[in-house]
């Protein structure tokens, strides 16, 4: 008898250190979250949210391409 596997759940935990900023992403079942964890100390949300935002389009135009 095969053992079966069945994937409870998927999250995706990255945690910066002081200073730094991470850009994550993962693809499930064809659907592809983007993450963006960041020191606020260091980065303003708008300026992060408008890499995030360049991440995505960037992601976009490869897709559209391949």
């Amino acid at each position: 008898v095969e053992p079966t596997l069945h994937r409870l759940s998927s999250d995706m935990h990255l945690h910066c250190r002081p200073g730094e900023l991470y850009l994550g992403a993962k693809t499930t079942h064809g659907v592809t979250e983007l993450y963006a964890f960041y020191d606020e100390n260091v980065y303003q949300e708008s300026v992060v949210r408008e890499w995030l935002d360049e991440v995505k389009d960037g992601f976009s135009i490869y897709l559209t391409s391949a």
